[in-house]
């Protein structure tokens, strides 16, 4: 199965793009299509800010390194802002005030077919909870706190 090979962006991208038909199928409105997209492909450019933190290089990665070995250290740090239950949810009521609640709600639908594949694919610890800021805070951003070892 796809998922078990992880959810390379590849795959974010065909899932995002799916899913978008299916918003503009069921409401023939291009913009819930780019609110729909944004959360559920374009989430993964924090990777792109690990990368940054890590190698202190500002530049785009080798996509080997960014799919394979950019949270190779254990010991290291994982970031992934953007994959963060507090700030969608921020967003959201963003989207919600000033946009109102059909914006609010296909923004959410595109974060969680984000999050739910990653959920799915990888073997995180505490699958939930990673995408807390607050326990990500926590544990001070550690990659053991985010990974099981392999």
């Amino acid at each position: 199965m796809i998922l078990q090979d992880n959810m390379k962006p590849l795959y974010h991208f065909i899932v995002a793009c799916i899913g978008s038909g299916i918003v503009y199928w069921s409401s023939h409105n291009i913009l819930y299509v780019f609110v729909f997209f944004i959360p559920a492909f374009l989430i993964d450019a924090d990777h792109l800010l690990d990368y940054y933190l890590k190698f202190k290089k500002w530049e785009f990665p080798k996509i080997d390194i960014l799919l394979n070995h950019l949270y190779d250290d254990y010991n290291g740090k994982v970031w992934v802002i953007f994959h963060s239950y507090e700030l969608i949810l921020i967003v959201t009521g963003f989207l919600f005030i000033l946009l109102g609640k059909v914006f609010a709600i296909v923004f959410l639908l595109g974060f969680f077919s984000h999050i739910i594949f990653d959920i799915y694919a990888y073997d995180h610890k505490n699958k939930w909870l990673i995408y807390s800021l607050i326990y990500r805070w926590k544990h001070n951003f550690r990659i053991r706190s985010f990974y099981n070892k392999k």
